[in-house]
């Protein structure tokens, strides 16, 4: 409904026999305020209603911010809906605990006839990604790395999108009696680490690196609530959902064993398909020139033979450990050993080819020497 008459907007949304309101993406004051004039408006014409209404608040669980673990010396403890009482938040988010308080006790002393519930998502994923799209572009476009931020090791909850759909729905069905606050959040928990590697394996290089914490506020492409969504550390489960709806989670396993699915969601919503031009012809002819402006036209990543065997072989002595950086993940401890003697035995084979590369700058010494000294053997390895 596209109005600036907010009197005729409220008189269509008292007509609605359930009201939904999504304020998971960056909430605003401005949006506080319709929803409580919306409460306002349905509670006010309870007495009029001859069929009950259903009001439901997509909210996110940055109202639990600082919420300690109901048993600090149980590694296993967690959070739920029996701990709504015990929230604690950032300043930044006391509005939002009181609007999701505010829109919990609209539905009280209605005789039935106006229920209202708060849903507590974690970030939201599933075709757009919501506040994970800056990881699946980066990856997309073949950044080097991913990065973790922090140390990586904080539970960040998430919830599946048709998972949390199903949820909504089964409070549409059900309208539970006293439960008015219901979590949406994936049955197994993922650290940010662990979400990051699988985005990376998935569509990247594979490879991560670590950053500052504080560094995930410079990112332009995240709002500073995405900002904070993506540091949350909650140990936090729906004990309602599972004991009282019939939910069929998706994400029974968890986001990162689910990551093969949701990027070809995510490839689909989008209308992303990989684009792979090869330029062929004898020595002279003009391939790289022509290859740079069709690059530059398209904006294409435009590789040549060098690039690529030049690339390579900067991977391959950060596996083998000759230019190893800090804070670089991307292998599976059960394999690193494996990976880093197949990477040394290749470098070997590359050494004997083009010589011993004294400096770090891989791709202007390929670039100074032939690099038809590579046999095809080595380039298909």
């Amino acid at each position: 409904m596209q109005t600036e008459d907010y009197d005729a907007y409220l008189k269509e949304i008292l007509k609605c026999s359930v009201v939904i309101y999504d304020l998971t993406d960056n909430p605003t004051m401005e949006r506080f305020e319709e929803v409580r004039a919306v409460c306002d408006a349905f509670r006010a014409r309870v007495p009029t209603f001859k069929t009950r209404r259903v009001f439901i608040l997509i909210s996110s669980v940055h109202s639990w911010y600082h919420t300690k673990s109901p048993d600090p010396s149980d590694p296993n403890a967690y959070l739920s809906e029996q701990d709504y009482r015990r929230r604690r938040t950032k300043p930044a988010y006391r509005d939002l605990q009181l609007l999701e308080r505010y829109v919990v006790a609209s539905g009280k002393m209605t005789k039935g006839m106006f229920k209202a519930y708060v849903v507590g998502a974690g970030a939201v994923y599933g075709a757009g990604e919501g506040p994970l799209h800056h990881w699946f572009k980066s990856a997309w476009h073949n950044a080097k790395y991913l990065p973790i931020y922090g140390t990586g090791k904080n539970f960040l909850p998430t919830v599946y999108i048709k998972d949390l759909a199903s949820i909504l729905q089964n409070v549409m069905d059900f309208t539970p009696r006293r439960q008015r606050y219901i979590l949406a959040i994936d049955p197994i928990l993922c650290q940010q680490d662990q979400i990051v590697k699988s985005i990376s394996e998935c569509l990247g290089t594979g490879r991560v690196m670590k950053l500052p914490e504080e560094d995930i506020y410079l990112n332009r492409e995240l709002s500073t609530f995405q900002a904070d969504q993506l540091q949350l550390d909650l140990k936090i489960e729906t004990t309602f959902c599972r004991d009282n709806f019939n939910v069929d989670f998706t994400a029974e396993k968890g986001m990162n064993m689910l990551i093969s699915k949701i990027a070809a969601e995510y490839k689909k919503s989008r209308n992303l398909e990989p684009l792979k031009v090869c330029i062929l012809g004898p020595p002279g002819v003009g391939k790289s020139t022509i290859s740079r402006q069709i690059s530059d036209i398209y904006r294409l990543n435009h590789f040549t033979q060098a690039d690529m065997i030049a690339s390579t072989i900067e991977i391959l002595r950060d596996i083998a450990g000759d230019q190893s950086e800090p804070d670089i993940v991307g292998l599976d401890v059960s394999r690193e050993e494996d990976a880093r003697e197949a990477a040394k035995k290749l470098l070997a084979e590359v050494d004997l080819s083009l010589g011993p590369m004294d400096g770090t700058d891989a791709e202007s010494e390929i670039a100074r020497k032939s690099v038809s000294q590579l046999g095809d053997e080595i380039i298909c390895k």
